[in-house]
């Protein structure tokens, strides 16, 4: 299937005219239209069929004339729900913003379609981007795609047989995997092969996450790569857009259309902005996936915690000799304020919630109640009781209360201390380093009735992830997958719950040397 190229090979293939975009959107829409789509909930809401094919003829025509405006022209991509999209309704999974139709665009969804590529549809998220399962939309719950049927009837997993299926689908149908959050949709689309790439956003963890318990490869750029203009804000001072894609390279494509200075979002990289000399040097020394001599990597010892499954343990040293073998220099490195990132990230993150969502009160912006009456004050509660969704109001009360007059010496300048001391001991562990590989999650990929037992735990999923988003660090997610019995007896392929994906993080703006050794890692 054309689907599971990667865009290069695809793009070659339309381009030689062994295949046409309007093949590639024929078959887009047919996994769009899949029980398999329709049973992950993937997508918020898809593009309309016609507009798509239309596209594609248009892309075909540009190839044809040789006038094709990217590799990406007629590819079809994903779009996590909390980007504006001129044509599609934008609601970032929640209640008060469902029916919004912003009339423009972000400025990574504009030059994706500049670029001639096809947006086949919105993703589903956690609402607001809060959360790190996918279950909390009001459009419902994602599902992990590569457990499809295999939950009920692999007898390798739950030792089953096919003649229980209906009646254990039946005991079992809201105990599932989950996909990851809070980027759960376009994780799930990209894995069940509905686009070659999918937008997301990355805040604590949002787009590694997923992608690690999807199979696919996650890339967070360095805070300011990629505007930020038309994201729907969480957290404004670490929402970062992101990529989600079935390989490095596929990620790698979509971030040189996207990345680049926009005067509407002043923490983007400046025009005159240039590559560090020795990020140059470095990824010229690098000539090929499997020499990485004298390139330099480093274990945070912080992340050896006692959760840590063996099998990820295992992986993550086999990784390392995996490096080792092609010529790169591994060693320990300690990053003491890593311990304290996941509570300082909750702190700040909570707080610039609570303060960019105010804005939805049913009055200035955002859903309304109509049914209540009384004070203004009543009409605010009840409308945002009504419109937020459990986990926002959770971290809306949790920011409201670390900024108060109480609390904010304690809490919220505390935790921004903490960021500005982790930021300083990266700096310093990148003067000898040249990046760092860690696992990406201290967990197996679990189902819903194992998170939702206490959701204040269900932080910890995001321990390995907030530390290069606290310092703005690009980050990446690679799926790694060991030679069979090569970890302890165990085969991957026999039992994908043991999530065995790396976590590359990079000095910040070094996007292009963490790119080349995640290839190593995936090749």
């Amino acid at each position: 299937p054309i689907m599971n190229k990667i865009v290069l090979d695809a793009a070659r293939a339309v381009h030689s005219r062994k295949a046409t975009c309007l093949e590639v959107v024929e078959e887009c829409i047919e996994v769009l239209n899949s029980e398999k789509l329709k049973w992950s909930n993937a997508f918020i809401c898809t593009a309309e069929e016609k507009g798509m094919r239309k596209a594609a003829e248009a892309s075909d025509y540009r190839r044809e004339k040789e006038k094709h405006r990217s590799l990406l022209d007629g590819i079809p991509i994903a779009v996590k729900d909390n980007f504006c999209t001129a044509n599609l309704p934008t609601t970032a999974a929640s209640k008060t913003l469902r029916g919004f139709e912003p009339g423009y665009n972000a400025t990574s969804v504009a030059k994706l379609l500049e670029a001639g590529a096809i947006i086949c549809g919105k993703t589903n998220m956690d609402e607001f981007g809060m959360g790190s399962a996918g279950l909390n939309s009001d459009f419902g719950a994602t599902k992990n795609p590569i457990f499809f049927r295999q939950q009920y009837i692999s007898n390798v997993f739950e030792k089953r047989e096919k003649n229980d299926y209906c009646e254990d689908k039946k005991n079992n149908e809201n105990d599932f995997y989950i996909a990851g959050g809070s980027s759960s949709g376009s994780a799930a689309a990209v894995a069940s092969g509905a686009c070659f790439a999918a937008l997301g956003s990355d805040t604590g963890g949002s787009v590694r996450l997923p992608a690690a318990y999807c199979g696919i490869v996650g890339l967070k750029p360095s805070y300011g790569r990629v505007s930020r203009w038309g994201l729907i804000p969480y957290a404004s001072s670490l929402d970062t857009p992101g990529i989600l894609a079935s390989n490095v390279q596929n990620a790698s494509l979509v971030l040189d259309i996207i990345a680049g200075p926009d005067e509407r979002d002043s923490t983007s990289f400046p025009q005159d902005y240039v590559l560090h000399q020795n990020e140059l040097k470095l990824t010229e020394s690098i000539k090929n996936k499997t020499n990485l001599e004298g390139v330099r990597i480093g274990l945070p010892v912080e992340f050896f915690v006692d959760e840590l499954p063996e099998t990820t343990v295992e992986t993550w040293k086999l990784a390392a000799n995996m490096l080792e073998d092609a010529g790169a220099s591994v060693v320990e490195i300690s990053i003491p304020s890593i311990v304290d990132a996941l509570p300082a990230y909750y702190v700040i993150a909570s707080a610039e919630a609570s303060s960019n969502l105010s804005r939805y009160d049913g009055v200035q912006f955002g859903f309304r109640d109509l049914q209540v009456s009384g004070s203004l004050e009543e009409q605010y509660k009840r409308t945002r009781t009504v419109a937020f969704g459990e986990e926002v109001q959770r971290r809306i009360l949790m920011g409201s209360h670390v900024l108060s007059s109480g609390a904010i010496h304690d809490f919220y300048e505390r935790a921004v201390s903490i960021r500005r001391k982790l930021k300083q001991e990266f700096d310093t562990a990148f003067q000898s380093l040249d990046a760092l590989i860690t696992p990406v999650t201290p967990f197996e990929i679990p189902r819903v009735s194992e998170i939702r037992r206490d959701p204040v735990e269900n932080y910890l999923m995001d321990v390995m992830t907030v530390p290069a988003s606290l310092a703005g660090l690009p980050a990446m997610s690679v799926p790694f997958m060991p030679p069979r019995r090569a970890v302890k007896g165990i085969d991957f392929s026999l039992n994908p719950s043991l999530c065995s994906s790396i976590q590359v993080i990079a000095p910040y703006g070094m996007e292009r040397s963490m790119i080349k050794i995640a290839s190593a890692l995936e090749s």
